[in-house]
């Protein structure tokens, strides 16, 4: 949801995505700049927003990225997974 700035092509204004967020709970979620932000009416801008069940699955699914480090661990699967696929391949075939 971030390579955009790690690739340095674009910065967006809003950014939204849904149902994959809190483990299969129905979740929504709506990132965007703080002008535009200011904009909005009300306190959620979100199709699945406000229940304290989804609330709880989102705090869940945050609260374990979280504890067990998972944005780290994805940053280095990016950079490792590259030579073991080509390694795997090459054995593969070779």
């Amino acid at each position: 949801m971030v390579r955009h700035r790690e690739l340095g092509i674009v910065i967006p204004d809003m950014i939204t995505s849904a149902k994959g967020m809190a483990n299969g709970a129905p979740v929504g979620l709506t990132v965007t700049t703080p002008e535009i932000a200011g904009g909005f009416q009300g306190s959620n801008i979100a199709t699945f927003g406000g229940n304290p069940v989804t609330s709880v699955a989102a705090k869940a699914t945050i609260e374990l990225i979280e504890e067990e480090n998972l944005l780290e661990k994805r940053r280095r699967g990016r950079k490792i997974f590259p030579r073991q696929a080509g390694r795997i391949a090459s054995q593969a075939l070779g």
